[in-house]
């Protein structure tokens, strides 16, 4: 009698333990649902949709979880390493919770609202990302990739770059024939040109003279009052010279322009040197071969 009386107590008291568990996780579903903590509030619904929970409290919880369901966004985390291939041992942590099954590329739900992402993967290099997750939104795919651009997973990497040739010694330089420099033409000065230059610039320098010297003496034979008539005609006759001479000058000077101008061009070319070393038994030559 004493056994059955306990046991019909203790059946009462997980009774009254059940209903207060059914009563609290209602409250919080509400509670959490308002605070928008979606994803918490889905789990309390859970805790009071079963059948040890009154009816009455079992339909709410269970409406609750569908219409959560709906408004609980999801995320996929897409991982990619430095080939360019798909990581699955990555470490996914949102809000510093880290989340397995993320790792795998499988959806997963999260709250509305402003989240911080941190990504690492084996070889310890880590990305971060500050997210915000609208609410109803399904399956969002976040790329993550630690490859640089352009990187194709399963491509062959590129070749490094092979090394530069080592500098060849003195000794190896090679002797060739001189190299030929672009021809050019020219105009050069030829006998009768020149001699007409050297008159005419003979010519300029006695006109020159000559006035230089007339002006001197028309200076000492002249005055304020007049210049004597007896001494003006060896002066007048020095001018005559210098003006003779300019012409002769000027003429002569006329004529060799001309001359080297019509005188037709010649092409000429000049090789360039080319370093030679040349090494004997009896020493070493270093020098430049070729012609002008």
């Amino acid at each position: 009698m004493l056994a059955g009386l306990s046991a019909l107590g203790l059946r009462v008291a997980r009774a009254d333990d059940q209903a207060a568990l059914c009563e609290s996780a209602y409250e919080q579903t509400q509670v959490l649902r308002a605070a928008g903590k979606l994803a918490a509030a889905r789990q309390q619904a859970l805790s009071c949709a079963v059948d040890a929970c009154p009816s009455v409290v079992r339909k709410d919880c269970t409406t609750w979880v569908g219409e959560i369901d709906q408004s609980l966004p999801t995320i996929a985390i897409h991982v990619t390493n430095a080939d360019g291939c798909d990581e699955t041992s990555a470490r996914v942590s949102i809000d510093g919770v880290e989340i397995a099954e993320a790792s795998a590329g499988r959806a997963f739900p999260v709250d509305p609202g402003a989240h911080d992402l941190v990504v690492e993967v084996p070889s310890k290099q880590t990305q971060s990302r500050h997210l915000v997750v609208a609410q109803g939104e399904k399956s969002r795919a976040i790329p993550v990739t630690f490859a640089p651009p352009g990187t194709v997973c399963g491509a062959p990497r590129a070749p490094s770059p092979s090394p530069s040739p080592a500098p060849t010694s003195p000794s190896a330089v090679p002797s060739g024939p001189p190299r030929s420099a672009p021809a050019a033409e020219s105009r050069p000065w030829t006998a009768p040109t020149i001699a007409f230059g050297a008159i005419g610039l003979a010519s300029v320098a006695a006109s020159i003279t000559l006035g230089s010297v007339g002006l001197a003496r028309r200076s000492s034979i002249c005055d304020a009052t007049g210049c004597d008539p007896d001494k003006t005609g060896g002066v007048r006759a020095l001018f005559i010279g210098s003006d003779v001479c300019t012409g002769v000058g000027v003429a002569a000077l006329t004529t060799a322009l001309i001359l080297h101008l019509t005188r037709p061009t010649v092409r000429t070319s000049t090789a360039l040197g080319t370093p030679r070393v040349d090494i004997s038994p009896h020493g070493a030559f270093v020098g430049i071969g070729g012609s002008l």
